[in-house]
């Protein structure tokens, strides 16, 4: 499995220009936003007021994993992510290489490897992301003479590192689901196209099925059924991010009235991964990849 992940992290990073465009923009982007903020703080301190550095707070800028599970604001910063997963899978029928590899491996080991090998780049982009937020702050406070808070006392650094932990570890299944999706479209139509194409409309609908939902309920004299838009994936991770955040459910009134607990999100994200990673192997296990 070892080798497989390291394969497959060594042919993700070889399409450089589409993994600097699709995925190492996070952090590329925020270098360069911090550069030209911190060379205009030099000239002239007010900028740091500007640029909202005046009111940093480490244990907030660094936590960046929101990016992911921020519901329903995830659904244009994960489109980077979904098109080069979709791209890499269904480039391995344009590029014809799983014929040569697959009768060599286990299909389940090949799918599991390209899942964890995904999910741990999309990470390591976020993370040099976060600790690239961190510094820059810190620069330009600096120069400004401002504080940059909270004191880095021993409690303080572990309730950051527990939450950080936490956040890190839900962006990480919320990454796995949307290559989930992106992998499955990319495997039904073997094309690059096809599989960017199918990958968006899925990950447009699956966090607006409120509306379907809602309609449904008009149709059966039922307006409670929007309520089972709570055990969404979306749902489900924007539920977990905001009790870590900020200690209560996530609010969607006045269209959907429920809300879930803490444990129920939980399992249903655990539900959600486990599910549609096994779907996409069951479906490639009896794919013909042959023709």
């Amino acid at each position: 499995m070892l080798n497989l992940i390291r394969a497959e992290w060594k042919k993700a990073a070889g399409h450089r220009w589409l993994a600097g465009f699709l995925i190492w923009i996070f952090p590329v982007g925020a270098l360069v936003v911090y550069i030209l903020a911190i060379i205009a703080a030099i000239f002239s301190e007010s900028v740091v007021v500007d640029f909202g550095l005046a009111d940093a707070q480490w244990t907030d800028v660094t936590n960046v994993w929101d990016i992911l599970s921020n519901f329903p604001a995830n659904i244009i910063t994960r489109m980077p992510i979904l098109a080069f997963v979709a791209t890499l899978f269904a480039g391995e029928f344009e590029w014809g290489t799983w014929k040569n590899i697959l009768p060599r491996n286990k299909r389940s080991a090949l799918i599991l490897a390209k899942f964890l090998t995904f999910g741990a780049y999309v990470l390591c982009s976020l993370a040099a992301m976060s600790l690239i937020i961190g510094v820059g702050n810190w620069l330009g406070t600096s120069i400004a003479g401002l504080p940059y808070g909270p004191e880095a006392t021993l409690d303080t650094i572990l309730e950051f590192a527990g939450d950080y932990t936490l956040s890190a570890v839900l962006a990480f299944a919320s990454t796995l689901i949307v290559v989930s999706f992106a992998a499955f479209a990319a495997l039904i139509t073997r094309k690059i196209v096809g599989g960017i194409m199918i990958g968006f409309l899925i990950s447009i609908i699956e966090p607006n099925t409120w509306l379907g939902l809602s309609f449904l309920g008009k149709l059966l004299n039922n307006p409670d059924l929007i309520n089972l838009q709570i055990y969404m994936p979306s749902y489900s991770i924007g539920n977990v991010n905001s009790w870590i955040r900020f200690g209560h459910a996530l609010q969607l009134e006045p269209l959907i009235t429920s809300t879930a607990s803490f444990g129920l999100s939980l399992i249903m994200v655990c539900t959600w991964v486990i599910g549609l990673i096994a779907l996409v192997i069951h479906f490639f296990q009896h794919q013909d990849i042959s023709t």
